[in-house]
């Protein structure tokens, strides 16, 4: 009897297994994709409070009084063909007022992309705008594109679906419609400016991404120069945990439909811990988030646009303001969670997703993340996703990998109603396999002219009379460089691209644990000045007031070590609790340009 029992326990567990193999086929019915959906949206029809604020089409954002449409071509760099990947071009569509703001960071994040993946990067800045007009600028730039990054709050495409037996009446935010730039996209008859149909090649062309900061409710300025900062970590190799794995976070409704192994083809089979059962808890959850031996997290669990809610009991329920408060130490995450990343339910607070990706005073590892803005994630098909994430794609080209490969050139109902709120916040380019290998000691001798390279040492960097060419940069990265003799830019005049550096001439050591980031070019009329500013008294002892013709943004207080230990947008400015010594005073006015002097502190 108990040799009959264990036959047919095995024969069950086959049939169960397999009976969810059609999940990774791209054949699988409206039917099936129903049955699963309605696990988590069983749930969802019942969080009365969030369905009806969902319900409320979101017209405020659609109809906002739009200036008059202007570009910018602002920035370029041509691609490396030495060091050109399977990048070729990308496009950073900025908002003006955040690139008048902070151009230097814009630039930085531009020359970062390029020496990752040697390939041309193009920045063009918008002031009002609508979806269309987005859309019809990134198909002007679409020869040899790959991706798009947005960054500032740049307009969605909102698409509506009805009433269908198991799904709620949603409208929402959809990025596809930037990403697939040769279908066509249906508006409503009712003159809302809203979509709600989607014909012909549906498939994407390129990866969209997007930072913005400007509906949390918070400074959008210093927030998104501290995720810049954090990300150009990244591409120096100080940001990047190298712990290579993962963890998946998966709720019971979804427990048997692969979720807990789907994340294996990232760092492999044996380099993720699954978590589910009675140890899916959110106090389980926060303590994983602050673990420092994973990069990357996958969670299924229901929510809305603010919230987890791990179900068991109310104290279960993880709010946004709790992941804002936490020191979480993952690069990315794949949130499986209805309306996690709807950046538009409030302009007050932030989303679940910008929790994650901007934390509170810069205490977030996190650099991007894939997530929903509507019911649903990405609920099947992960290996089209995780594969290529796993062979040293960024989560941009791996993204637009899973739409192809999973979902194909046509979306059948069931997929537009579960996917189309599918975007990626944060920078599209980061890839989770990211390593920076060095030299322990890295030598630049006398003659030798700079490339669009970086040059990273464990200990020392050691400079002899280095060059940097007329439209060219060098990056130095190691807790001491050593520069003997000149160190040269030329011509002599230079555009910084980091908000901190300059150029560095005829000095004889200097230390720095940060990056020194050098940029050499040709004065053009956007960035020469005729402006000078002037601080004094000079030495100073308690303030300084600083004097500039032009209108100034913000003004820096570095040290010797490239240390920035004082912003502010004064102009009689108090440094008594700044350290005695020299500082390089520098000012960025409000077209962008940077000017820099010296002062010391008695």
């Amino acid at each position: 009897m108990k040799h009959i029992f264990h036959i047919f326990y095995v024969i069950m567990t086959y049939l169960i297994i397999y009976s969810y193999v059609p999940l990774y086929a791209e054949d699988i019915s409206e039917e099936e994709y129903a049955e699963i959906a309605s696990k988590f949206y069983s749930w969802e029809k019942g969080n009365e409070n969030d369905s009806l604020l969902r319900q409320q089409i979101k017209v405020f954002n659609v109809s906002r009084a739009l200036e008059s449409y202007s570009q910018n071509h602002e920035y370029s760099i041509p691609q490396d063909g030495n060091n050109q990947t399977y990048i070729e071009k990308i496009l950073i569509i900025v908002k003006n007022n955040v690139y008048s703001s902070m151009p230097s960071y814009v630039i930085r994040y531009a020359h970062d992309i390029h020496n990752a993946y040697g390939c041309t990067v193009d920045i063009v800045s918008v002031s009002g705008e609508t979806a269309p007009q987005i859309r019809s600028l990134i198909q002007a730039y679409s020869t040899d594109l790959n991706g798009v990054v947005l960054i500032g709050d740049i307009i969605p495409a909102f698409y509506y679906h009805g009433t269908a037996p198991t799904w709620e009446e949603e409208t929402f935010p959809c990025d596809l419609f930037f990403m697939d730039i040769d279908g066509t996209w249906q508006l409503m008859n009712d003159g809302s400016g809203i979509y709600d149909g989607h014909t012909g090649n549906v498939a994407p062309e390129i990866f969209v991404g997007r930072i913005n900061t400007a509906t949390m409710g918070r400074n959008e300025i210093p927030e998104l120069k501290w995720y810049f900062d954090k990300n150009h970590q990244f591409y120096m190799g100080q940001k990047v945990l190298n712990k290579q794995r993962a963890a998946t976070f998966t709720y019971s409704d979804w427990d048997d439909v692969i979720f807990r192994t789907s994340v294996s083809p990232l760092y492999g089979s044996n380099y993720y811990d699954a978590v589910h059962g009675s140890a899916f808890n959110k106090a389980n959850y926060c303590t994983y988030l602050q673990d420092t031996d994973y990069e990357f997290i996958q969670l299924a669990c229901h929510s809305s646009s603010i919230h987890h809610n791990f179900k068991t009991t109310l104290d279960n329920i993880l709010y946004q303001d709790k992941i804002d408060s936490l020191y979480t130490k993952q690069i990315g995450y794949n949130l499986f969670c209805c309306h996690a990343c709807d950046w538009t339910d409030y302009d007050t607070k932030p989303c679940l997703g910008e929790s994650y990706l901007y934390g509170m005073n810069n205490n977030s590892s996190t650099l991007a993340l894939v997530g929903s803005t509507k019911t649903g994630g990405m609920l099947m098909g992960m290996v089209s996703f995780y594969t290529p994430l796993g062979n040293g794609k960024c989560i941009g080209y791996s993204f637009k990998n899973w739409w192809v490969v999973y979902c194909g050139p046509t979306h059948t109902g069931e997929q537009k109603r579960w996917y189309y709120g599918m975007v990626i916040l944060g920078d599209p380019l980061i890839d989770f396999n990211f390593t920076n290998d060095c030299d322990d000691i890295l030598y630049l001798n006398g003659g030798e002219e700079a490339t669009s390279n970086m040059y990273y040492a464990q200990s020392r960097i050691e400079v002899q009379n280095y060059s940097i060419t007329q439209g060219q940069s060098v990056t130095l990265s190691a807790p001491n460089i050593q520069i003997n003799g000149p160190f040269l830019c030329n011509p002599s005049s230079s555009f910084i691209a980091t908000p901190f550096d300059s150029c560095i001439c005829n000095t004889t050591t200097r230390k720095s644990n940060l990056v020194s980031y050098i940029h050499s070019s040709r004065i053009s009329s956007r960035w020469a000045s005729n402006y000078e500013i002037t601080a004094y008294p000079n030495p100073a002892r308690n303030e300084v007031t600083i004097e500039c013709p032009a209108a100034i943004s913000e003004v820096s207080f570095i040290n010797i070590e490239g240390q920035v230990l004082l912003r502010t947008n004064q102009s009689q400015i108090d440094i008594s609790a700044l350290p005695q010594g020299l500082y390089i005073v520098q000012a960025v006015t409000e077209n962008g340009e940077i000017l820099t002097t010296k002062i010391i502190h008695n």
